[in-house]
């Protein structure tokens, strides 16, 4: 119950029955609400062959050097930076629905990249290859991971069992490259 005052008259009985009804009355909401709060989401079911494309990009970072005038003399890359694209094919095995891991494997998807900016000969050019991978992966209800890598997660469009669209994004500190700042989004559609 509220505290009152020192000296201040309660409404006595009828206060208290005027707390218990809002307390009661609150409890009932409370219970009510709880019917249809939805339960935690589970790992999704995704399983088989998608189609996928895959965008990357790093922060290309730059310094320059000025005379006495404030006049920009000379550029130079602290960080290169990074384009790249990708599509293929992956399959999750295995194929059942209900498998929260397995193993993902690609085969043969085109994937083009080259370096964002390139100043003074830094950078490396463009250019076309065709890459594959095989590597253990775990999906929950909002992560998916891959060779080591979290991405964030969403997916849509149930059909069967199986999610035929999923999302992914990922903020990628531990590239390689030895740049902080990239990002890597995916979308995949079931075959």
């Amino acid at each position: 119950m509220a505290s009152r005052a020192a000296g201040q008259k309660t409404g006595g009985s009828r206060e208290v029955i005027k707390w218990v009804l809002a307390g009661v009355a609150l409890l009932s909401c409370q219970m009510a609400m709880a019917q249809f709060t939805p339960a935690a989401a589970a790992a999704p079911q995704v399983a088989g062959k998608y189609a996928y494309m895959q965008i990357s990009q790093c922060e290309a970072q730059l310094t320059t050097a000025k005379d006495e005038n404030g006049k920009v003399t000379d550029v130079n890359t602290v960080q290169n930076g990074l384009m790249s694209v990708g599509n293929g094919y992956i399959t999750f095995n295995p194929k059942f629905s209900g498998a929260t891991h397995g193993t993902a494997i690609v085969n043969g998807s085109n994937l083009i990249e080259g370096g964002s900016v390139r100043v003074n000969g830094n950078g490396f050019s463009w250019h076309q290859k065709l890459e594959n991978f095989r590597a253990p992966y775990s999906f929950a209800a909002t992560t998916f991971t891959v060779g080591g890598q979290v991405y964030a997660m969403t997916y849509a469009n149930l059909v069967n069992g199986f999610y035929q669209t999923i999302y992914l994004v990922q903020l990628d500190t531990t590239n390689g490259s030895g740049n902080p700042n990239c990002l890597n989004a995916i979308t995949a559609t079931r075959q």
